[in-house]
């Protein structure tokens, strides 16, 4: 069974929700958006912003920016809680990896997306 944060918070206010769905849209985001419409992040149908909703990377965790990504209807209910990737669903099943270090990963997986570092060394 996948590990989550026992310190999760959850999806917020009206506000929360508006503020994160724009920020998904948004080009700083690093997923392909122009602020109006940003494709599934697994499918890629366009999405809007009644349409977009934010998949978690880390099923059970926050929705920082770090901790989401942008899905449609369909393929968000139907990922469920399985990992994003084999990575860190590898990661998820050792018992010997903190789930700190894998926060650490796919946090440092968003910096290097929208362009606040490299992991490649130059």
């Amino acid at each position: 069974m996948a590990r989550s944060n026992p310190k999760r918070k959850k999806r917020g206010n009206v506000y929360d929700r508006h503020s994160r769905n724009k920020w998904l849209r948004s080009p700083e985001a690093g997923f392909g958006g122009n602020g109006e419409t940003v494709p599934c992040t697994m499918c890629g149908t366009v999405l809007t912003e009644k349409t977009v909703e934010a998949d978690r990377i880390l099923a059970g965790d926050s929705y920082a920016h770090w901790n989401i990504r942008p899905a449609c209807r369909p393929c968000n209910a139907s990922r469920g809680n399985k990992p994003v990737n084999v990575e860190i669903a590898a990661l998820l099943d050792d018992p010997s990896v903190p789930y700190e270090d894998i926060q650490a990963l796919v946090h440092a997986q968003y910096m290097e997306r929208t362009g606040q570092f490299s992991l490649i060394a130059s």
